[in-house]
């Protein structure tokens, strides 16, 4: 009998267009356990989640904002600490710069100049994440494809998967 299983995979962490908050991407996965012990996608669909930050100042510890952060949501691997702590200050630097009250008209360039510029760096990050599974998904298949082989190849000589060695 088939098995299915839902799997997380972590995307793409982006500071919020206009609120205080980070979010994080991920895509949930269905995947299904076939009888020959493969596993095949079954449906996927893209999902966030919403990291509102409380508050958030200049005396803040973005340091340790970042591991509270990292260490509560599941959905960030503990490797992406000092990532996080640089969106924590983008977000800082936005909101220090929006308590500073210049005329509205400055305002809305200055705002919409952050919005472009936020656009612009989750597009970069999602480039590189899209490379970097791309790189992942090249090396699985690689190293299926030379497993498939190698049991060929043992299947074609008789030979068992273990392999004893000798010194010369």
């Amino acid at each position: 009998m088939a098995d299915i299983k839902k799997k997380i995979k972590p995307g793409a962490i982006e500071v919020h267009p206009e609120e205080l908050a980070l979010v994080v991407n991920f895509e949930v996965q269905e995947v299904q356990t076939l009888p020959n012990g493969s596993s095949q996608v079954v449906s996927k669909k893209q999902d966030s989640k919403k990291i509102t930050v409380k508050s958030l100042t200049s005396k803040t510890n973005l340091t340790d904002l970042a591991a509270e952060i990292v260490e509560k949501c599941k959905l960030i691997h503990p490797s992406k600490v000092a990532f996080v702590e640089e969106l924590l200050q983008a977000l800082l630097n936005r909101n220090q710069s929006n308590e500073v009250a210049p005329s509205t008209r400055d305002k809305d360039a200055s705002s919409k100049n952050a919005r472009a510029a936020a656009a612009q760096a989750q597009k970069e990050r999602r480039r590189a994440n899209q490379e970097t599974d791309a790189s992942f998904k090249n090396a699985r298949a690689a190293a299926a494809q030379a497993q498939k082989e190698r049991r060929r190849a043992n299947q074609e000589t008789g030979v068992s998967g273990i392999v004893f060695g000798m010194g010369l």
